[in-house]
């Protein structure tokens, strides 16, 4: 969970990866004249890169629990 909020509430994670993506989907939707569609598969991008990093996170949780002895 602290790493999903570093990188969703952090100005240094937003500037990233936000930005970056939005940049990206700016630059080919004026290409192709499809904003929306381009749009959503940012949007999309940015919401498995949330679920691939608290995924990753609850897997360290739960090794570390066990190392732990928890």
């Amino acid at each position: 969970n602290t790493f999903i909020s570093l990188m969703k509430d952090t100005s240094l994670a937003f500037v990233i990866a936000f930005v970056e993506i939005m940049g990206q989907a700016k630059i080919v939707g004026a290409r192709s004249l499809r904003f929306f569609e381009v749009y959503i598969d940012s949007a999309l991008i940015y919401w498995g890169m949330c679920l691939a990093a608290e995924r990753g996170i609850a897997i360290l949780e739960k090794k570390a629990k066990k190392f732990k002895g928890g």
